[in-house]
């Protein structure tokens, strides 16, 4: 009976094992698939804020059926339709999503986070829900902004033999820039007079 015993309680701690084991990695797997890198931002129109990050598949295998289905940037409301289908993307590549929202709520010079959440389809097909975060920081209005001004003392130095080094470079030199949101053209006011090459008088 004790034997018997035993063995119910170690079957017992191998399934409630296993099931932790299985759990953490599922949970593990799903946050290690996406990242949202840094987002670039742009004010189209009074009252509009429109945000372009690059979204990154971790992973070594394509992932398929992208959908964003849930942006949250403070209290900000998003003017995009939902859901923004990004499609496939490949392994260790990125797509670009971007969305407009409503910054009447937001103040300018703040630092925001911005969350997606969606869904995509990855090896087997099944449909696997993520989510992703960054920050904001939201540009001033009409692109205005307070100038500031600094004074560099010159420098001199005479009589000095030091020999040559090599430059030391940051390791952020080469590193991209956030991406440029992209909106539609709106054509401006034709000027009363044409701007064509006229002749030099004689």
């Amino acid at each position: 009976m004790l034997r018997k015993l035993s063995l119910l309680a170690l079957s017992a701690l191998l399934l409630s094992s296993a099931a932790h084991v299985s759990a953490q990695m599922n949970t593990e797997k799903r946050s290690n698939v996406f990242s949202l890198g840094v987002a670039g931002v742009a004010i189209p129109q009074p009252k509009t804020l429109a945000v372009a990050a690059p979204l990154a598949n971790l992973t070594n295998r394509a992932v398929a059926d992208v959908k964003i289905d849930r942006i949250q940037l403070a209290a900000a409301p998003v003017q995009t339709p939902l859901p923004i289908t990004v499609g496939a993307v490949r392994a260790r590549s990125s797509a670009i999503v971007q969305a407009e929202l409503d910054s009447q709520s937001l103040r300018s010079g703040h630092r925001y986070e911005l969350v997606m959440q969606g869904t995509y389809r990855g090896h087997g097909g099944a449909a696997r829900s993520f989510s992703v975060h960054t920050f904001v920081i939201i540009p001033p209005p009409e692109g205005s902004g307070q100038l500031g001004t600094s004074q560099v003392p010159s420098q001199k130095v005479e009589g000095g033999r030091y020999p040559p080094q090599p430059p030391r470079m940051d390791k952020d030199v080469n590193s991209g820039a956030p991406p440029v949101p992209t909106n539609p053209e709106v054509p401006g006011a034709p000027t009363p007079t044409g701007t064509k090459a006229k002749p030099p008088p004689k």
